[in-house]
């Protein structure tokens, strides 16, 4: 089990992670929560699979010692990979996702903290090494993040202009988009666009013709209609609203 944590500043990992190619850095010291420091540890890569992640996270820098008491995941090393385009959280979960869309790693918010639980471990030829076992609540959990990312579909919702959701099952079937193919395009998972809901929104009708005489202003001053527009460009004047009157009975 893994912690996505954006306090460290190096991946620092236990004994037991199987991490390749080690040799003992005796440069690099790690502070621990107690204020410990921990001297010499092995440095190596690694490669990480995490459940409902399209590829492994190679790691090209992880430190691990005896005495370190969990894996954590460095949020600002992440970000430095050049696979990486950047890690976003929410109140499900986070996710470490690359340039083309793809994510690397499925985090589950638990208790204030974002676990990576699961994680498969392999080689250079994708050989698998080693392996972590799922806690029983875990598949659940990750079933739940994923549905959660509906989010991705409505970051393509704007990117691809505000299209609707049978346009992007369009898209998909033909392969047009080669990024969109894995996303579950379902509107029940989906946010509603706010923009799209204000924009298509229509206001309520009035009515037709003229209203009945009882109701209309029958001479000046029985009823104003005002509107505000601004703020403006400011003009010569230092102004930057306009406010209109119209009043109902005069001519």
């Amino acid at each position: 089990m893994w912690h996505l944590d954006s306090g460290a500043a190096r991946n620092n990992g236990m004994r037991s992670v199987p991490v390749q190619n080690a040799v003992t850095n005796n440069d690099v010291r790690i502070k621990v929560a107690s204020g410990d420091m921990l001297a010499a540890p092995m440095e190596g890569e690694l490669y990480i699979h995490t459940p409902m992640a399209d590829r492994p996270l190679h790691l090209k820098s992880v430190l691990v010692h005896a005495r370190m008491g969990a894996n954590l995941l460095s949020v600002s090393q992440t970000c430095a990979s050049p696979d990486v385009a950047g890690v976003w959280f929410d109140e499900h979960g986070g996710q470490v996702i690359t340039p083309q869309g793809e994510v690397l790693i499925h985090a589950i918010a638990q208790d204030g903290v974002y676990i990576i639980d699961g994680c498969k471990y392999t080689d250079t030829d994708g050989v698998e090494t080693a392996q972590t076992p799922i806690r029983p609540c875990f598949v659940a959990q990750a079933i739940a993040a994923y549905a959660a990312s509906g989010k991705n579909v409505e970051l393509w919702h704007c990117k691809l202009g505000h299209m609707g959701h049978s346009g992007m099952r369009d898209l998909q079937s033909a392969k047009a988009v080669a990024d969109l193919d894995p996303l579950p395009i379902d509107p029940s998972k989906t946010p509603v666009c706010a923009g799209c809901a204000k924009g298509k929104s229509h206001r309520a009708a009035l009515g037709k013709g003229q209203p009945p005489k009882w109701v209309k202003a029958k001479q000046p001053m029985d009823r104003w209609h005002a509107d505000v527009v601004g703020p403006l460009p400011l003009t010569l004047g230092g102004k930057r609203f306009l406010y209109l009157i119209t009043d109902e009975a005069s001519d």
